[in-house]
């Protein structure tokens, strides 16, 4: 019963902890990792690929 007790209380730590790094970050830190070592580069921020060209802030030609 103890080794229940406490299996639960680590992985609800674990979905918290989790939670709060994915709103702050995008990515795990082992997925960042494994992403450098593949890739040789992070991955762009999520905003950065859905920015489309109506929004502010979007990448535009000088000549529009």
């Amino acid at each position: 019963m103890m080794k229940a007790l406490i299996a639960l209380v680590i992985i609800v730590v674990q979905i918290i902890v989790s939670t709060l790094w994915l709103r702050r970050f995008g990515q795990g830190p082992l997925e960042k990792l494994w992403r450098l070592v593949t890739w040789g580069r992070a991955k762009h921020s999520a905003t950065h690929r859905h920015q489309h060209r109506d929004q502010p802030g979007a990448f535009t030609s000088s000549r529009e």
